[in-house]
């Protein structure tokens, strides 16, 4: 099977750590962090009434890395990447209504761009800022009981208001909490149907809203270590796509489209952090 194209990630992998190892050293002050994450997938798509057509559910496993800097001011400016990876179930049915039970080969993979105003007082400090985030989501259902499988590779970009705020606590520990309110920006999905005759058609998906919230708690290892751990939830919607009429140089054609549908995503991070000062 051709499958559609998707980014890379090891260019963006080796930008982001050029940037860590060249910048961030001649920087006021910054750090880096990796975070090895138990993920949580659920996805669900819908017809027009809201009826369930399928839905595929699982834990990943998810690998982060992220590089901070601050930046004049109170501001800090940073950039991270996410990649998650694993098989999930599959619970939906055929074209003919017929329940179909599989399994499904999720890749999600994620670039961000985080600026941010911090704000510290004695034993506590906020933060606001934006988050730009682009997004590139590959989901091949396995071929099971003599049907088809499919591949589909999303792509789209989340522009986020982001408001933290933290505090010191008992055993040496910072407790923070974070809310993120973004958009989705520009969602397309391309699908895989050359085993049918049809090509790779992409479809504009509708833009819709999100929201990520989380608790960190935190505790330094030594001066230039630390330790957290974080429980999130992430939360985000498609529109249905336009219908399109596919034709396969014949007298015959498909119409196909994409449902409207719901990610709602967890996770459990454990994050190993190293801090630069002058």
């Amino acid at each position: 099977m051709t499958t559609p194209k998707t980014t890379p990630p090891l260019p963006s992998l080796t930008l982001l750590i050029a940037w860590a190892c060249f910048f961030l050293p001649s920087v006021k002050a910054g750090e880096i962090s990796i975070t090895p994450t138990l993920y949580a997938f659920n996805y669900r798509e819908f017809d027009e009434r809201k009826v369930v057509l399928n839905e595929e559910t699982g834990l990943l496993n998810a690998l982060s890395f992220s590089a901070e800097a601050s930046l004049a001011g109170h501001w800090r400016s940073g950039f991270g990447l996410m990649l998650a990876k694993g098989t999930v179930d599959y619970d939906g049915r055929t074209q003919t209504g017929q329940p179909h039970h599989t399994e499904t080969d999720e890749t999600l993979n994620a670039w961000r761009y985080s600026l941010r105003h911090h704000t510290q007082l004695q034993n506590q400090y906020a933060q606001v800022g934006l988050d730009l985030v682009y997004m590139n989501w590959t989901r091949d259902i396995q071929p099971k009981n003599n049907i088809l499988g499919l591949y589909e590779n999303y792509r789209w970009w989340e522009l986020g208001l982001v408001a933290e705020a933290g505090m010191k606590t008992a055993w040496q520990g910072q407790l923070s909490t974070h809310l993120s309110i973004f958009r989705v920006f520009n969602p397309e999905m391309e699908v895989d149907l050359t085993a049918v005759g049809y090509g790779q058609p992409t479809l504009s998906l509708g833009e819709k809203n999100g929201a990520r919230m989380a608790l960190n708690w935190t505790r330094p290892l030594s001066s230039d270590w630390q330790l957290g751990v974080e429980t999130w939830f992430k939360l985000w919607r498609f529109g249905r796509s336009k219908d399109v009429r596919l034709s396969n140089n014949s007298p015959f054609g498909i119409t196909i489209h994409e449902p409207a549908s719901t990610s709602r995503h967890a996770g459990l991070n454990l994050t190993v952090t190293r801090t630069f000062s002058d």
